[in-house]
């Protein structure tokens, strides 16, 4: 197949997979796999220096915008992407024969003719026209965790041909269990040990995954994709409390989940001759909890009783719906235009009961009912100037217009709204140079508006404090500049590539927790949390002030920072079928605490990180072998009673992959997850941290098992 995408770059194929007529284009031909017997098409991915970080990111999706946006998925399949957000392409990647694919196409910076907006590096995949497209993908495995039994996981996938229809069919089932713990040692403010606690969690996690892909070539070159997921999932979770010292008890919590998600989507694209390639997708999916049922108890033996039912429903729906057409308007100019209309739904019934003692009757303490609705259209225009080979310059101009409509059901009747309505221009310019065929610099300013997360809008327990955290209906979605500059240089031969970004984000109604205590002064007239603190304390009324933290907006936060990136091939040291790759990011996220007005970082992101992946071919024994790990400085949370610091562990993978015999495949993998023996402090304030009056800290250590996945996997 001669895709648009192919016609518009004009790839040429040169020894080590280097391109001379469109710089920013590297073609890896079939071929030049041949030495590594690939298996699947993530096979061939994975032996391109540069490529992992697509592939880890969001499993190959691109993220930030709301619906399908213009961005979206980084890995093109013929230049098309995927008209789903839920089914991961990297799972497509896995099932996909190496057999079936003609070359890849890497292509650095803004280009002509792609179905998606750059984010630096979009790969291409371009399959065999005319090839045998059966094939079935098998795989067997299980996960073993130190301390449990092996959980078991299961695959199957075929795809096969029917006329000019396409098609995939694949079944996952998996039964996954896991435990954690903690151990806590609390101190009161003069630093003396008042007691300790032990956390002891069993958690089991069951369910089916089933997806479908459908494609139909139409003769007159019209293509139609269709495609959908089922997949309901049982959760059990039991956490087991010993506590030892003050108030000293035995708690236990026994926690059942079901929820169940579908998706279906599409895409169907036609030619409209002069006026250019029409293209339309879809989207319907939802998520739906009906039963999240948490049951606390006290006690032991006979004296156990529950004290507490948490019990949860809710229900989310996206349906999505976009049409573009690309017409060109000379020879080195085309435009984008079209309108985009995303419609989400939200529904959670959240009760709160109690009890004094045991034989007493649970009581309702809290409900907390919500409805959401939010409707959003936009219009779109993306002109790509080819200014002259090697130059381009993209623009872009979204306008968005949105209505997010909350309701409160009341438990006494009636309904509490609350409305917005936000206008949105969203700007986006991407400018490509290269300086040589190995050399190129990408300048890219571009807004932004978050997808609002609904987990802001609801209420649930926070076991770390031991309080209801109530949503927030009145949420705004952030909105965010994003400028960067880029240099990547790509070393000869093939040896792989150097890249240095630095960005800038400016935000505005950034989400955090903020402070939304009333409060007043001594008359009882309402008034700002400055004035408030400014008041001596005999008048500041502090015990009667409820203080309360929720989700929310503040006007202005900032980031800056850099990031380097190398991904090489050692042939340099003589070992030619070894890849070592290094990322080293800074980024200093700010602004001033909604608390105490104080300057901090963002809540639950480290400063630093750095990231070393390392992966060697053995070819000539059908073995490779290799592993990432990735080291983060300390990072905190922060709320209005509360700074809660933590000491950030390594996460380490390490793999061995062999080919048996054919297109079957062995391999084994050890992990060990970031929060595996984490350490953290927590630092509890009275009333409010600005009152800066320590109340005590706690010592935390967590315990997850180190696991080793190990899988065979073949196609036929």
């Amino acid at each position: 197949m001669v895709t648009p995408l192919a016609l518009t770059l004009a790839v040429h194929t040169h020894a080590f997979a280097q391109s001379n007529d469109d710089t920013a284009v590297v073609t890896y031909d079939k071929e030049f796999f041949e030495k590594y017997s690939p298996t699947t098409l993530l096979d061939l991915l994975e032996r391109i220096p540069g490529t992992q970080d697509v592939l880890e990111r969001r499993d190959g999706r691109g993220g930030g915008d709301r619906g399908f946006g213009s961005s979206g998925d980084q890995i093109l399949l013929d230049g098309q992407r995927i008209s789903s957000k839920s089914n991961s392409i990297r799972d497509i990647l896995e099932r996909t024969p190496a057999s079936q694919v003609e070359r890849v196409e890497l292509i650095r910076g803004a280009a002509d003719g792609l179905d998606v907006q750059t984010e630096g590096l979009v790969i291409n995949v371009v399959m065999i026209e005319g090839a045998d497209s059966s094939s079935l993908f098998w795989r067997v495995g299980g996960t073993y965790k130190t301390g449990e039994n092996v959980s078991p996981d299961i695959e199957v996938s075929y795809k096969d041909k029917l006329g000019n229809l396409d098609y995939t069919l694949t079944g996952e089932a998996y039964n996954r269990h896991n435990y954690f713990g903690r151990e806590d040692t609390y101190f009161d403010a003069e630093g003396l040990q008042t007691g300790t606690r032990e956390l002891d969690g069993r958690f089991r996690f069951k369910g089916f995954d089933l997806n479908s892909n459908l494609t139909y070539n139409f003769e007159n070159g019209d293509v139609l994709n269709l495609n959908g997921k089922y997949n309901p999932n049982d959760i059990l979770n039991d956490r087991f409390f010993t506590e030892t010292g003050d108030n000293a008890e035995v708690l236990h919590y026994d926690v059942k989940e079901g929820f169940m998600f579908w998706e279906i989507g599409g895409d169907y694209s036609t030619d409209f001759g002069f006026l250019g390639k029409f293209k339309t997708i879809f989207l319907m999916g939802g998520e739906e909890n009906s039963d999240f049922i948490n049951n606390r108890f006290t006690g032991e033996g006979a004296d156990q009783y529950i004290y507490n039912v948490e019990v949860v429903e809710f229900a989310t729906s996206e349906d999505i719906f976009r049409a573009s057409l690309t017409t060109p308007l000379t020879s080195n100019m085309t435009l984008e235009y079209g309108a985009e209309g995303a419609f989400n739904n939200f529904m959670q019934l959240y009760q709160d009961s109690d009890r004094d003692a045991q034989g007493d009757p649970l009581i309702l303490s809290t409900s907390n009912n919500v409805k959401i609705k939010e409707n959003r259209y936009e219009v779109f225009a993306h002109h790509n100037y080819t200014i002259r080979p090697g130059m381009v310059l993209q623009t872009s101009l979204t306008t968005e217009f949105s209505e997010i409509i909350a309701d409160t059901l009341l438990v006494e009747g009636g309904t509490v709204r609350d409305a917005d309505s936000f206008t949105f221009f969203k700007p986006r310019l991407n400018f490509r140079y290269d300086v040589t065929y190995r050399n190129q610099i990408r300048l890219i300013a571009e807004k932004k508006v978050s997808q609002l997360e609904f987990f802001h809008y609801m209420t649930w327990f926070d076991e770390q404090t031991k309080e209801l955290k109530v949503g927030n209906t009145s949420i705004r979605p952030e909105q965010k500049w994003e400028f960067s500059a880029t240099y990547e240089h790509r070393l000869a031969n093939d040896g792989g590539t150097l890249e240095a970004e630095f960005f800038y984000h400016d935000y505005k109604d950034y989400i955090t927790r903020i402070d939304f205590s009333e409060y007043q002064d001594f008359g009882g007239n309402p008034i700002t949390a400055d004035a408030f603190f400014a008041l001596p304390p005999t008048m500041a009324l502090r015990d009667e002030i409820d203080f309360t933290s929720k989700s929310g907006n503040i006007d202005h936060a900032s980031s800056v920072g850099f990031e380097l990136k190398s991904d090489t091939r050692l042939g340099i040291i003589g070992v030619p079928e070894a890849q070592l790759g290094l990322t080293y990011k800074y980024e200093k996220r700010r602004f001033n605490d909604p608390f105490t007005q104080e300057s901090r970082a963002f809540d639950w992101v480290s400063d630093h990180s750095f990231k070393v992946n390392f992966r060697h071919d053995v070819t000539r024994w059908n073995l490779s072998y290799g592993g990432e790990a990735e080291f983060r400085s300390d990072f905190i949370n922060r709320d209005i009673r509360h700074n809660w610091i933590f000491d950030s562990g390594t996460e380490v993978e390490l793999f061995v992959e062999y080919k048996i015999f054919g297109d079957i495949k062995l391999r084994v993998e050890g992990k060990q997850e970031r929060n595996t023996n984490e350490k953290a402090t927590f630092l509890s304030y009275t009333d409010h941290r600005r009152f800066n009056e320590f109340k005590g800290r706690e010592e935390h250590i967590n315990t997850r098992p180190r696991e080793i996945e190990f899988s065979i996997e073949g196609t036929f």
